[in-house]
């Protein structure tokens, strides 16, 4: 995927289930929460395609490269919730 696209899908998703290289990551790009800014972010070096987003699948941040993303489904939309 085109790294704009991810970015514009996940601001108006907030929460989205990320299928990354075969596996679905819950994940988000808004880091405005209490638990999130608890957690120590690690120092990474960015490359102009990757993305920092806080995994709550494993707990941790990740660097998504963009072109690896294969879907994203918002999680209002799995849990079937219109917010």
């Amino acid at each position: 995927m085109n790294k704009n696209v991810v970015l514009s899908s996940l601001r108006k998703s907030g929460d989205a289930v990320i299928t990354v290289a075969g596996k679905n990551i819950l994940a988000t790009i808004d880091f405005d929460n209490k638990y999130i800014k608890s957690k120590r972010r690690q120092f990474v070096k960015f490359t102009r395609d990757n993305i920092l987003v806080f995994n709550w699948t494993d707990n941790k941040f990740d660097l998504l490269n963009a072109k690896d993303i294969k879907y994203i489904n918002p999680l209002q939309k799995v849990l079937n919730n219109n917010g």
